[in-house]
């Protein structure tokens, strides 16, 4: 079963964007530059595409509620013309002109949490061009602004958000597609990230998805490479002696 998009599809999100309980899909095209916006119809089958434009080559996006309206909104990098942008939802799964914020280079990855626990969601994105991770502290209206920068090891591929260690703050995983490892950066929960520490990956990394795979409670997560492997990885350290929280250790199955 396949569905219409436009041109160049590559990233999805998902979620319920119009009130209906039912599941949607947000796909970035890169080639047409815009995001086709598929409602569901909670039989496995979608509406024909309604399409926003976004800047030139979105290539990932990200949803949640920046502006405590209660509905869902979405934000996509756009990699050739250098910039982030917002779209606020109505919660009939149509969204407002976007809010654009100019990035340093080239962003390629995206994430979105809670990371000063002051209520409002912030935002990172990653730098492909020269391996920069920025957090943009949000106001809770949709705005944000620039507050932390950090180096990085090499091109960010994927970033996700979560709690790796168990001391209830948001942490930043981000696969490195150059040199065949993970970055991992705990939190305080001030917004700011610890320097990075490396995991060694199998291959180049891509795209990583975060989950409880074993039942234990901690998060683990799968990455796909540019080869022809997923890889799936547990998080150790939801067993580890509270001497060594501060760290976090994944196997790969």
């Amino acid at each position: 079963m396949t569905f219409q998009v436009v041109s160049g599809p590559y990233a999805i999100a998902i979620a319920d964007l119009n009130h209906d309980q039912i599941l949607d899909l947000l796909v970035t095209n890169t080639v047409a530059n815009i995001v086709s916006v598929l409602l569901g119809y909670g039989n496995g089958t979608f509406a024909p595409q309604n399409s926003f434009v976004t800047g030139i080559m979105p290539d990932s996006i990200v949803t949640t509620d920046f502006n405590h309206d209660n509905h869902v909104d979405f934000v996509v990098a756009n990699y050739v013309s250098q910039s982030v942008t917002v779209h606020l939802g109505i919660g009939n799964g149509t969204f407002l002109n976007r809010c654009s914020y100019i990035t340093t280079d080239a962003p390629a990855a995206l994430g979105t949490g809670d990371l000063n626990e002051g209520e409002n969601m912030e935002l990172i994105y990653l730098n492909c061009g020269n391996s920069l991770i920025n957090v943009f502290l949000g106001y809770g209206n949709s705005t944000f602004c620039r507050a932390y920068t950090y180096m990085d090891f090499d091109c960010s591929a994927s970033g996700v958000i979560g709690d790796f260690n168990g001391d209830n703050h948001l942490d930043v995983l981000i696969s490195l597609f150059g040199s065949d490892h993970f970055s991992l950066m705990f939190s305080d929960g001030t917004g700011a990230l610890g320097k990075p520490q490396l995991f060694n990956s199998h291959h180049q990394s891509l795209m990583l998805v975060l989950s409880d795979f074993n039942g234990d409670h901690g998060l683990d997560f799968v990455v796909s490479d540019s080869q022809t492997d997923v890889g799936a990885y547990l998080n150790e350290c939801i067993r580890c002696s509270l001497s060594r929280k501060k760290n976090s250790n994944f196997r790969l199955l």
